[in-house]
This record gives structure tokens, C-alpha cells and sequence, in this order.
């Protein structure tokens, strides 16, 4: 399991969190996103990007391939 430092904020019903992974090179992924009613459940509707560090004298040429981007969906459980 990976594990790190969570930092985020909330502002009514949309939220945004990002997580350093330390495991992972220091790795960060951030999510935003808004919560809905989804069939009686809360879900947290969000997009996410992660970046990876790629060293200085790489970045010229391999930027762009150290960031992915996706979607997730997070369900409250009673």
C-alpha cells in the first residue's frame, strides 16, 4: 500500500486533495472535484492529475510524458 501527506481543502460541496508519494520518487497527484447525490449515496465526483519528477537534464525532451490524467469516483459508506 502506498501512503502519504494529504492536504486539501472544502468549500461547500466541492473539494480538492493532493497526496505526496514519497514511496513513489515524490510522485504528486491531485484531485477536485464536487460532491453529488448519486442514487441516495455522496459521492465525490473528481478529476485527477499525477506528475512525476523527471530530472532536469531530461525534461527537455520528456516532459510531458511525466503527467497522467484521469478520472475517479469516491463513495461515502455508511
Amino acid at each position: 500500500m502506498l501512503e502519504g501527506p494529504i492536504t486539501g481543502f472544502i468549500s461547500g460541496d466541492i473539494i480538492a486533495f493532493s497526496v505526496l508519494w514519497p514511496a513513489a520518487s515524490g510522485s504528486i497527484t491531485s484531485w477536485v472535484g464536487q460532491i453529488v447525490d448519486d442514487k441516495g449515496a455522496e459521492t465525490l465526483k473528481s478529476l485527477w492529475y499525477l506528475v512525476k519528477n523527471i530530472p532536469d537534464e531530461k525534461e527537455s525532451e520528456g516532459f510531458w510524458t511525466s503527467i497522467y490524467a484521469g478520472a475517479d469516483e469516491f463513495t461515502r459508506v455508511q
